[in-house]
């Protein structure tokens, strides 16, 4: 990489970096620059959809939609085109570990639609380790009776004891 590249680099780690320069970045060809973009807390919900990516095949690009699927100003909108994208990685692949995590950070992103985490539940293609992994991550209830009535009697029972878990620790609160 260039100088130029690393200078793109450390400015967007920088927290004192403005959401303006965030979104002029956003526009490098480098995934480095893009990931430190979805961390940095200063980047705005139009500059997080400018950084999804189309093609999610490679490690890089699953580990930049892995930060913008985790980040709470990420627009519904952005995260539903993101679990488009995140599907056919989500299938416990070869290489697919960051396409996986990303996918978990969908399902429990409050932003995400239900709509869209339940296209990418219900798909043939998702994993039944994937599923399982959702329900034990994720404290979104509408998720988790989403997997109540998975195809694996495995992923149902790790949902049920979620639920019962979360339903537990409201009422001590």
């Amino acid at each position: 990489i260039g100088a130029l590249a690393f200078t793109a680099w450390l400015i967007a780690r920088n927290l004192e970096t403005s959401a303006e320069e965030l979104k002029y970045l956003a526009t490098s060809e480098y995934d480095f620059v893009k990931l430190a973009i979805a961390q940095n807390p200063n980047s705005t919900e139009e500059v997080l959809g400018l950084l999804i990516p189309t093609n999610v095949e490679s490690w890089t690009k699953q580990e930049v939609a892995t930060a913008i699927a985790k980040n709470t100003k990420t627009s519904a909108n952005a995260l539903k085109i993101l679990a488009e994208n995140l599907l056919p990685f989500l299938d416990n692949g070869r290489g697919n570990g960051m396409a996986f995590e990303a996918g978990i950070n969908i399902c429990c992103n409050q932003n995400a639609p239900i709509d869209a985490i339940k296209t990418v539940l219900t798909s043939e293609k998702t994993a039944t380790q994937f599923r399982k992994s959702a329900a034990r991550e994720t404290e979104r209830k509408d998720v988790l009776n989403l997997l109540i009535n998975d195809r694996s009697e495995t992923v149902r029972k790790r949902a049920i004891t979620k639920l019962e878990a979360l339903q537990s620790l409201s009422e001590q609160n």
